[in-house]
């Protein structure tokens, strides 16, 4: 013998009412583990990258060097000779050094 129980909506609607609140809430937690594991992808990353761009960075920049086969010598070279070309640019034609008012005439 099955006992069953009485429902109080005869037709069902009490149970498509549960389901259709069951449905909603787990669609909420779906969008709020998805939203949870993004913050904390792009965190991570951002973690990362403050690592990396860290001003402490000379062990990564001797890495990419070697991984590259760059010349420690050729970048000190390529520094100086960027150094020279600005310190060129400052001096004028007759050996003086410029200034911000370089361009302005003189009237003495």
């Amino acid at each position: 013998m099955v006992l069953e129980r009485p429902h109080a909506y005869p037709d069902g609607a009490a149970v498509r009412t549960f389901r259709r609140s069951v449905q909603e809430t787990s669609r909420r937690t779906m969008v709020q583990l998805a939203v949870a594991l993004f913050t904390t992808v792009l965190t991570a990353g951002c973690l990362t990258a403050a690592l990396l761009l860290d001003s402490n960075a000379e062990p990564y920049q001797r890495a990419y060097e070697r991984i590259h086969h760059i010349d420690v010598r050729q970048r000190t070279n390529s520094k100086v000779v960027i150094d020279q070309t600005l310190s060129r640019r400052k001096t004028l034609p007759s050996g003086e050094q410029a200034t911000a008012g370089a361009g302005s005439v003189d009237t003495m």
